[in-house]
Order: structure tokens, then sequence, then C-alpha cells
């Protein structure tokens, strides 16, 4: 049902919340130390908020959406938990990192040089989210795929215990090359644009009003 759309949302909720704070307070601390390296800032602000909170977050997500209609979802969650212990909740970290790093990075690149051209922060943000989407399409479709996997299964298709390129491998063989970088594509450049001009939009509007 339309319920079904909001698999996840309240945990969506949570970790937007917390990576757009770590983001943007690491980027502002960082590019103090390097002036005029917004990419450098960016890089490290997005791995940061990938290894603190996204993964965790991600894993999770993956998790409630994937086994909504099984069983409770707290009680999958805890089961998961003590299947594959504290550190299952890391699964799928590396491309979640090298993703989101190089993501954040572009982006505040990028839109420190369109901004003066496109002259309104909603819509550079939403162009920047649009660009990053596609080119980052297929690690994002690897780290789902090795987030989905469930404690202590296995099966014939598993990506347990591949690693980033053996996933990645297993997937092209699967579906061809051409599933990494659609898979899901359509989606996320709407859900992403839209995200990234109302968090550039609003840390800009906040930005003005502590100025």
């Amino acid at each position: 049902g339309l319920g079904g759309l909001y698999a996840g949302l309240p945990i969506m909720i949570l970790q937007s919340g917390g990576k757009v704070g770590i983001r943007f307070g690491m980027y502002d601390n960082v590019k103090k130390l390097f002036p005029g390296n917004a990419i450098l800032a960016g890089v490290v602000a997005g791995s940061t908020e990938a290894a603190l909170w996204i993964t965790p977050c991600e894993r999770i997500k993956v998790l409630v959406i994937k086994h909504r209609e099984k069983e409770k979802r707290f009680s999958f969650i805890l089961r998961s938990l003590y299947n594959g212990g504290f550190t299952s909740l890391y699964r799928g970290a590396a491309p979640t990192i090298c993703r989101n790093g190089g993501t954040v990075g572009f982006r505040f690149m990028l839109f420190e040089k369109l901004k003066p051209i496109v002259g309104n922060a909603a819509l550079t943000g939403a162009l920047v989210g649009a660009v990053s989407t596609c080119l980052n399409n297929p690690i994002d479709v690897i780290k789902s795929a090795m987030q989905a996997v469930d404690a202590g299964k296995r099966h014939s298709h598993s990506n347990e215990g591949l690693g980033m390129l053996g996933t990645a491998r297993n997937l092209v063989q699967r579906e061809g090359l051409a599933y990494m970088f659609t898979a899901g594509l359509k989606a996320r450049i709407f859900k992403i644009s839209i995200g990234q001009a109302v968090i550039f939009q609003t840390v800009e509007l906040v930005k003005s009003i502590q100025s």
C-alpha cells in the first residue's frame, strides 16, 4: 500500500539530520585549515559523516525496507545485531565512505563554482545533486547490494563476504554492466536533487541569519 513508500522513514529522518550536521560542521572546520580547497574539505567531511553516521543508518534502513513484512522491525534489527554482531552495522562501509567522500567533495567544489553563475542556492544544489547522482550510481548500487545481505544467511547469489570489488563483479555477471549505471537512477536523481536543493538553501539561509 501507500505506507510502503514510507518504509524506513524514521531512520531516514534521523540519518539526514545527523549527517548534514556532521558534513557542514566538518567542512567549515577543514576549510579553515585549507582555505580555498573546497574539494579537500568536502572529501574529509563526506568521509567522516559516512564513517560515523551514514553507514550504520543505511544498513538498518536497507534491512527494514527489505524485511518490512516479515516481522516487527525492531525485533528484526535486534536479531540481526545478535547474529552478526555490532560490526554488522558497518557492512558496506568501504563503498559508502568512497561514495560519500568523493560525492560530497565534488558537490561542494561544483556548488562554489556554479553558485555565482546560477545565483540561487536551491537551483545550484539541485543541479549539483543531479550531476553527482549520475556519477556515483554504480558505487551506490554496490553499497546497497552489500548492505542487503542478511547476517548469517548465504545463498548462491549472495554478496556475503565478497567485498566491494567482488560484489561489483557479481552484479555485473548477473545483471550486466548497464545495470550498474541505471538501477534506481531516476528515483535517486529525483530524491537527491530535491534534498540537495533544500539542504544548500537552508544552510545559506541559516548563515545569512547568523551573519
